[in-house]
């Protein structure tokens, strides 16, 4: 319990002189700049470098001697009309033996490896929300472009119906029609707007960039998507590490409380000084002081550990498990969601076909309701197949994750 406070305690303090010291990242020219931004800006975030720094000296902190105690003592009175003064200058260090030491250097060795997996998590959960961020961004721009295309279009249309003179029972019918389209892609366009706007603010918010700068480095659509590499092997994602460090933690703990049964020995370097009268006299000694561990031996606190450490394993392999589990899913839903996408129609016979339909609406051969629908199928398939990629985006970067080769990845 001590052990979770004092990382809980550390990790805010952490979090406090990051965010005191981010700094605004300087001219990003590519998206993987500004994910880099992202990933080190985060106010929740703690550098790397700054985790295994951490890390080292919580280790280190482990291997350390207890600190000596120095202590002086000084009577003075008299004695038979003569002035009697002692004084004594002790120096006390205290030994440790049984392996009490090594179980505290394991335990601070762990301490760091559970402090790194904390700042590893976050990491991982600030870089899923960044990727997804900027390609909804890339989205949204093309989305946009879309629907403000359809809206001028739409107005064209109605314009040259109002310039007519009179207007057949048809006409009207269909100029109503293209006016309720004016109005539903407004409406669309705002929600799309509003989405932009709200994923801006918060990226802005993180990276310490501008608009401008976030604008203009989006990530590229993607037309090939990466292949998987084998997906199995060894889980390195944040959840391991932890479940991982906190068994190591918890058999250190373990290790210690059985130490602890032990007793530890202290060695007293002795220096007095005594004044009698007239005499004076100096003497120089050294003492050893040693518990016997005769009705104290530490079980409860023990047993308690032992407890722990095997809870610590069952959720470790738990984790594994389940983390397995989903790597399986994440890889099949990826490899279904590329090849979904790979099967749609491209952009480019899609605005083959949206010019030719054009084309026929203003040769008279197809009505103003068909060019409505049309575009909002154009719109609708868009945003379907945005979703879709999206799904197969964030399973490769949850991926990338799980394996923990997601620092290495480019966007």
């Amino acid at each position: 319990m001590l052990a979770r406070v004092f990382i809980c305690g550390l990790s805010t303090f952490m979090f406090l002189t990051t965010a005191e010291s981010a700094v605004k990242c300087p001219n990003p020219i590519s998206a993987n700049d500004l994910l880099k931004c992202i990933q080190e800006n985060h106010p929740e975030v703690i550098s790397v470098d700054k985790i295994n720094e951490v890390s080292a000296k919580l280790a280190a902190q482990g291997k350390a001697w207890k600190n000596p105690v120095i202590s002086f003592e000084s009577l003075g009175g008299s004695n038979l009309g003569s002035s009697v003064f002692d004084s004594e200058l002790r120096l006390s260090q205290t030994i440790e033996f049984s392996g009490q030491r090594s179980a505290r250097s394991k335990r601070g060795k762990a301490l760091g490896e559970v402090f790194k997996a904390d700042g590893l998590g976050k990491i991982e959960e600030i870089t899923l929300l960044g990727v997804r961020s900027l390609f909804r961004l890339s989205q949204l721009k093309e989305e946009m472009l879309k629907v403000e295309e359809s809206i001028s279009r739409f107005k064209f249309i109605k314009n040259q119906y109002q310039s007519r003179p009179r207007l057949s029972p048809e006409q009207e019918a269909t100029l109503g029609i293209i006016q309720m389209a004016i109005s539903e892609f407004e409406f669309r366009l705002n929600q799309a707007n509003t989405e932009r706007n709200e994923i801006l603010t918060e990226l802005i918010a993180i990276s310490k960039l501008t608009k401008l700068e976030i604008e203009s480095n989006l990530p590229k659509l993607i037309k090939k998507w990466p292949e998987l590499q084998n997906s199995s092997g060894d889980l390195k994602s944040a959840l391991i590490l932890k479940s991982k460090a906190e068994v190591d933690l918890t058999k250190s703990e373990l290790d210690v409380a059985k130490s602890e049964a032990w007793p530890e020995f202290t060695i007293d370097l002795i220096a007095q000084n005594k004044i009698d009268g007239s005499l004076q006299y100096q003497m120089f000694g050294a003492g050893i002081s040693l518990p016997l561990p005769l009705f104290q031996v530490n079980q409860g606190e023990k047993s308690l550990k032992a407890v722990e450490f095997s809870k610590a394993q069952n959720v470790h392999q738990a984790n594994i498990k389940k983390q397995e589990a989903l790597l399986e899913n994440l890889a099949n839903t990826y490899k279904t969601s590329v090849n979904n996408l790979n099967n749609t129609p491209s952009d480019d016979s899609i605005e083959k076909k949206h010019k030719s339909a054009e084309k026929l609406f203003s040769q008279g051969m197809i009505s103003g309701p068909l060019i409505v629908e049309t575009h909002k199928q154009i719109i609708e398939y868009t945003q379907i197949r945005n979703q879709e990629e999206l799904k197969a985006i964030e399973a490769l970067w949850t991926l990338y994750i799980l394996k923990g080769t997601f620092l290495e990845q480019k966007i």
